[in-house]
């Protein structure tokens, strides 16, 4: 748990960080690091302010493993350090992959984690570094449907690997899925009818393009500090 003085600072900052003072909050977390230099919770919220302005990654990651090191199971540090690794920041595309793993040990029933999760192994193949075969790639996608079966991305992911693999009647199974949600969920149906038009055609994709996740579970700074 945190003592009053330090919540209260660290509530102070990240209201001026929501205001858009950037300098200042982040010259507020290098103040608080020289006073606690290993606590967790300063690394993580510090982490975590550069990683949602898409500021300096490279240091976001190593404050996160930092943060990390003290608190193994903190999920939101996680969640970050898998988005981070998978651009290639911090330990890099091979680290992502055990700590999507983890993030689903950790977080079992929560459907929205183990999705973007799935989806983030998924997408590794193929990244520096990783030896994920096209079968597992599509075993991961296979279990976001599962999991949430109205996820969009997770059906078009699935149909672009597919496509891939050559797999017809299975790719049009998932895009035409991946369509009628789309529909129902107001969403441009291009990419899925541009899907739908190779198969049909038989035609293998030129570029493929794959969806890992969604920020939507980021909800700092309105999670508790603790």
């Amino acid at each position: 748990m945190l003592d009053e003085v330090l919540l209260l600072q660290l509530g102070q900052v990240r209201q001026t960080w929501a205001k858009g003072q950037l300098k200042e909050a982040y010259d507020r977390y290098e103040v608080l690091l020289e006073e606690y230099p290993e606590h967790p919770t300063i690394l993580r919220e510090y982490g975590h302010a550069l990683f949602m302005e898409y500021g300096d990654l490279e240091k976001s990651a190593l404050l996160l493993e930092r943060a990390l090191e003290q608190e193994p199971d903190s999920i939101i540090t996680l969640q970050c350090l898998c988005l981070l690794y998978s651009w290639g920041y911090g330990h890099g595309y091979a680290a992502a992959g055990p700590l999507y793993r983890r993030l689903i040990a950790l977080a079992p029933t929560d459907k929205q984690i183990c999705v973007n999760a799935y989806l983030g192994i998924g997408t590794m193949r193929g990244a520096p570094g990783c030896s994920l075969n096209p079968q597992e790639s599509r075993d991961a996608f296979q279990m976001a449907t599962e999991i949430d079966p109205e996820y969009v991305n997770a059906w078009l992911n699935l149909t672009t690997l597919c496509c891939e693999l050559r797999d017809w009647p299975a790719a049009q199974i998932a895009a035409t899925r991946a369509e009628a949600l789309c529909r129902q969920q107001g969403h441009s149906t291009s990419y899925a009818q541009k899907l739908l038009d190779h198969i049909n055609r038989q035609e293998p994709l030129k570029n493929r393009s794959y969806y890992n996740g969604t920020y939507l579970n980021f909800r700092w700074p309105n999670i508790p500090l603790e």
